[in-house]
């Protein structure tokens, strides 16, 4: 029952027969500077320029190195720089809760299969009768999916066919078909994007907003696994983290295995799809916490101020930082996402008209950047990453859509003209109609909410609580999808392996087929993991 990834601090205890004793003050001291020079070397290899090979060799050389080096000191499980460090903390909470409310924590459990797995696993598994239980299941998860498709991603096709397929295969099955079609893509096309990225601080998420997302991320999961074992009258043994080296890439609850073992199936579902439920569950609150502190945000601003405007931007000489936007193509300005929202509806044509300080301005609202060259395509050695485009066949460009209408318009083998800085170059168009380039558009100046005077220390405040509540609430659906796919570490290959168990029947010979069955699942998952990893390493 692993998940995400709680605080390192937890490497300065030592366990020993299941127990947790205080270290020695020497072994304090190394172990601290292993983390410390290990962070040192991991974090300067992954901001290098280095090639992306030769950093993910330094990289993953480093975890295992002081991997095995904290093993010795902190004499516990370990395989290759992967750690298991145990503890009995929290177990006490865990068992309070899950004795004290049972029925309310199989009840949230049994929706979770519904939502994980979907409505039909759900009904064939509770029986007919209860019916009426999973069409309440099927109404709440239409609301979640009719919401989730009013969110900007709905323009994807998944997501898109979201309901039917939630509905039909579960959360999982979307996972599974998101990383699929981004795998599909990454054959395809050169340009395509990676569908999954490492969870690492400092790197993929803000340092202390990241640290403290996961650590909750990771609390919550646990303690629902452990809750739900209380619940079932399944002991527990330990909880604890799974490292990487230094760093934190698990947590996990341990239930007595035997025991485990030979409990009735519905308690092994319950017990397994609890980590995901709470993650589900917790996604929600925390998009309704974040949206609180935004509004607080909001009442100590006083207005949305201009606060940069890049020398090479189409809005340049336009507009000039400090100037506060009144309104937006009419629309009233009085917060970010006011602005935003009135950038929104102008993200076809990216011109719009900005009053700002009373004067009436017409200010492109995009700028498009070159993000990347594809290697031997017509752009090779024409165009530069970072490059402002300003002008595509003697037309203004304003939005990634005005190329895109020009290119389509034109033949294979026909030629653009494309100005990106200051000079005009001529770009033949490939076989597939391709220039080889990845173009990006964002706003061509930047903006934030100007609080009232004397209340900066409130909005930065606020500032941060709603970033954390943001990401962890991201996180916390991230992890509640990935956890279902049936890839070896998650509960989700668990209760794949369980629903074979009990198809096979009894018996050794039937558990090595449900083993058998589960992993080559398992391997199909992660294959499929890696070359989405290699994208984002672009190292594929």
């Amino acid at each position: 029952m692993k998940a995400g990834l709680p605080p390192v601090a937890i490497v300065l205890l030592r366990v020993e027969h299941g127990g947790v004793t205080i270290m020695k003050l020497s072994d304090k001291i190394n172990a601290v500077a292993i983390v410390v020079i290990s962070a040192v070397v991991f974090f300067v290899a992954a901001l290098s320029s280095e090639s992306s090979v030769l950093k993910a060799g330094v990289i993953l050389s480093d975890l295992i190195f002081s991997g095995l080096l904290l093993q010795g000191i902190l004499k516990c499980e370990g395989w290759y720089g992967l750690l298991l460090v145990r503890g009995k903390n929290g177990l006490k909470f865990m068992k309070q809760l899950g004795e004290g409310h049972p029925r309310a924590a199989r009840e949230l459990t049994e929706f979770g299969l519904s939502f994980g797995f979907g409505v039909p696993y759900s009904l064939y598994i509770q029986g007919k009768a209860n019916w009426g239980k999973v069409a309440v299941h099927a109404l709440g998860l239409s609301l979640f999916y009719l919401w989730l498709q009013s969110m900007p991603a709905a323009s994807s096709w998944l997501n898109s066919w979201s309901l039917p397929i939630g509905l039909l295969f579960g959360l999982a099955s979307i996972g599974f078909l998101a990383i699929v079609f981004s795998a599909a893509n990454i054959f395809v096309t050169k340009t395509a994007l990676s569908g999954v990225a490492p969870v690492v601080p400092g790197i993929t998420l803000p340092f202390w907003e990241g640290l403290i997302a996961i650590a909750i991320v990771a609390i919550v999961h646990e303690v629902a696994h452990g809750v739900l074992a209380a619940a079932e009258k399944v002991p527990v043994r330990s909880s604890g983290i799974l490292l990487f080296g230094f760093l934190p890439v698990g947590a996990f609850v341990e239930p007595d295995e035997a025991k485990f073992k030979r409990a009735e199936l519905w308690k092994k579902r319950r017990v397994l799809v609890a980590g995901s439920t709470s993650n589900f569950v917790f996604f929600l609150l925390f998009i309704v916490l974040a949206f609180g502190a935004g509004i607080g945000q909001q009442m100590a601003s006083e207005g949305v101020v201009i606060t940069g405007v890049p020398s090479n931007s189409s809005a340049f000489g336009l507009i000039a930082p400090g100037q506060m936007i009144q309104t937006l193509n009419d629309v009233e300005v009085r917060n970010l996402n006011d602005f935003y929202f009135a950038a929104a509806k102008s993200a076809t044509s990216g011109e719009l008209v900005v009053k700002s300080s009373g004067e009436t301005k017409n200010v492109p609202l995009y700028a498009v950047s070159v993000s990347s060259v594809v290697a031997g395509s017509p752009s090779d050695g024409v165009l530069q990453v970072g490059e402002l485009v300003t002008n595509f066949d003697g037309k203004p460009v304003f939005s990634v859509n005005d190329i895109r209408n020009v290119v389509d318009a034109k033949a294979p083998g026909d030629s653009v003209w494309i100005t990106a800085g200051a000079v005009a170059r001529e770009i033949k168009l490939n076989s597939e109609k391709k220039m080889g380039v990845v173009l990006s558009q964002s706003l061509a100046f930047s903006v934030d909410n100007k609080p009232y005077p004397g209340w900066s220390w409130l909005y930065a405040l606020l500032s941060f609580i709603a970033s954390v509540l943001g990401l962890t609430a991201v996180l916390n659906f991230a992890l509640s999808v990935v956890n279902l796919m049936p890839v070896f570490v998650t509960d989700g290959h668990r209760i794949f392996f369980e629903e074979f168990k009990a198809a096979f029947g009894k018996g050794a010979a039937s558990e090595r087929k449900a083993l058998l069955a589960a992993n080559l699942i398992g391997f199909a998952v992660l294959l499929v993991l890696l070359i989405n990893l290699g994208r984002w390493f672009k190292v594929i």
